[in-house]
């Protein structure tokens, strides 16, 4: 599964200032940190600052210390870094992480995703591998998770599924949250089908709307878009009503797409308020979704859909009117 993720990158280039190390141990250091570098993908990884400012604050410490037993000293450091639980790295030792990827190589992804569900190392180096600045590598790792999630929802980590979805504490893990969101709906999506996480997937759904962090809440959307088709019973309507109204137009749009997908599934939970809601958004793509809504709910209740566009036609809005126009003429087509 390695080779999925993507080329290993380019050396890292050194930190803007020399260290004055001796050649042996320089060399050591240096290998360590093309080492690191090739573990995230990506050539200076945020690691490595930590790594560099570790370094040189060695060096600081023991800039009086004679050249042979500073390398000593550094080495001994060295040693203890790659061998210590990293936050950055969720727990993992660099080591760890290092030999938990290196399962990986040569495995076909059918058999990455097992050994992941038998290491719960290997499942936590993808959680690592999310924040990696290579785009080959965070795509590769969380589609490990969703398949995973999918033979196993319980093998996920639940706390490091959680720290990304609710409480991103970085840059990097607000980045992967954006970016996997319709992932880690699904995956949210299937805990709330599980009957094993289905209260911790709740607790996590209400918990998110509190946060008012986009990323978060477009998360649970994608979750319901995904339950509005496999499982439409458990979409909490009131949510996604909220979300019609989000300042966010994205958001807005997902949701929008939600009520489409329930006209069909389940007429009886969608509000007609909702529809007028969309077909009065400010922007042309929530109110074209409303057609498609309207299309929809004329397959299962077409006197209800009929009223409908009938008001919208007599509405004042203009947009409301070309959102009756297009429902008409789609449903004439069918």
């Amino acid at each position: 599964m390695a080779r999925d993720l993507g080329p290993i990158p380019p050396n890292p280039r050194p930190p803007a200032t020399k260290m004055p190390l001796p050649p042996a141990l320089e060399k050591k250091v240096q290998t360590f940190r093309q080492s690191l570098a090739a573990i995230m993908g990506e050539p200076n990884p945020k690691p490595l600052l930590a790594f560099d400012s570790f370094i040189a604050k060695q060096l600081e410490r023991n800039r009086r210390v004679e050249p042979a037993k500073l390398q000593e000293l550094v080495s001994d450091s060295l040693e203890a870094w790659r061998n210590e639980p990293r936050e950055e790295f969720y727990g993992l030792t660099t080591e760890q992480l290092r030999e938990s990827l290196l399962k990986l190589e040569d495995l076909s992804f059918r058999d990455g995703v097992r050994l992941a569900m038998d290491d719960t190392r290997v499942v936590q180096s993808m959680y690592v591998l999310l924040t990696s600045g290579n785009p080959d590598y965070r795509k590769g790792a969380i589609f490990t998770l969703e398949e995973v999630a999918k033979k196993d929802v319980e093998a996920i980590n639940f706390d490091l599924f959680r720290r990304f979805v609710l409480e991103p504490a970085s840059k990097e893990e607000g980045i992967a949250l954006i970016e996997n969101a319709t992932e880690f709906g699904r995956i949210l999506a299937r805990m709330l089908q599980e009957r094993s996480t289905n209260k911790v997937a709740k607790r996590l759904m209400e918990r998110i709307p509190r946060t008012e962090n986009d990323g978060s809440i477009r998360v649970v959307l994608k979750a319901y878009t995904h339950l509005s088709r496999v499982n439409p019973d458990l979409v909490d309507m009131t949510f996604v009503a909220k979300e019609l109204r989000s300042a966010n137009d994205l958001n807005r749009e997902t949701a929008a797409r939600i009520v489409q997908n329930m006209c069909k599934a389940r007429p009886a939970m969608v509000d007609a308020k909702l529809l007028d809601t969309m077909a009065h958004d400010v922007t042309w793509a929530v109110r074209q979704v409303c057609a498609h809504a309207l299309t929809n709910l004329a397959e299962s209740d077409p006197k209800r859909a009929s009223d409908l566009v009938k008001r919208l036609t007599k509405d004042k809005d203009e947009g409301a009117q070309k959102v009756a126009a297009l429902a008409e003429g789609a449903v004439a087509k069918r």
